[in-house]
């Protein structure tokens, strides 16, 4: 709680920053922020529909992330077990996930490795609001792609999630491309098979119309033969 406070007041002073800069007041800049016509996303030329898992059991973390992410038109999923984290990223399309390390029952660290299993190519962020280095050392060698302490801020939110959307974005679109050349591949293979099968069948019947053209001669041969005896 006391870290929750700490990022809500986090969030209040990069509100006031905003208003100071635009002119005008807090809620104001907010609504500018929320409202706009077209989403701003997080990874440039990239996808707006990013689907965001936060998993933490302190209900006021997943409001703060929709906050600050508001603007961006990614669909933000919460969860406060690890259980039923697991099941969403089984059961659709999750993009990245903010997870909580010391979560209740299955720990952070172990549920950053399930869900490696599950899609390796989703971006997971650990969140904490312990300031312990080894946390840090132990998720960044377990696979996190960052590492967040709370509380966090509004840029350093937004520059996590979009190293790790970008990140997942190169993945999939590797993926994608090694599948397109598979496809190419083979049907290449195919198409050279089917000139092979071609040439073999003209072959044979080059050799069947030769050897026709062979008896023939033989047999005129034999029969000028005979007349000439």
């Amino acid at each position: 709680l006391p870290a929750l406070a700490e990022a809500s007041l986090d969030f209040e002073l990069s509100r006031k920053k905003v208003a100071a800069v635009t002119g005008t007041t807090a809620t104001e800049s907010v609504q500018s922020l929320t409202s706009s016509d077209a989403p701003q996303p997080l990874v440039e030329n990239g996808n707006t529909e990013a689907v965001i898992l936060v998993v933490d059991d302190e209900p006021g973390i997943p409001l703060l992330v929709q906050d600050f992410l508001s603007d961006t038109g990614a669909t933000i999923l919460t969860s406060g077990r690890a259980d039923e984290a697991l099941h969403l990223v089984g059961e659709q399309q999750v993009d990245l996930v903010l997870v909580d390390i010391l979560l209740p029952g299955l720990n952070g660290l172990e549920l950053l490795k399930r869900i490696r299993c599950i899609d390796p190519a989703i971006a997971v962020i650990m969140i904490t609001g312990s300031r312990d280095l080894s946390l840090a050392i132990e998720a960044i060698r377990s696979g996190a792609d960052d590492y967040l302490i709370k509380p966090f801020g509004f840029e350093n939110l937004r520059a996590s999630v979009s190293r790790g959307l970008m990140k997942r974005q190169l993945i999939l679109g590797g993926k994608a491309y090694q599948a397109t050349l598979e496809g190419q591949v083979q049907q290449r293979t195919s198409e050279l098979q089917q000139v092979v099968r071609h040439l073999e069948n003209t072959y044979r019947a080059t050799l069947k119309a030769l050897g026709a053209a062979l008896d023939t001669r033989d047999i005129e041969t034999h029969a000028h033969s005979e007349r000439v005896a």
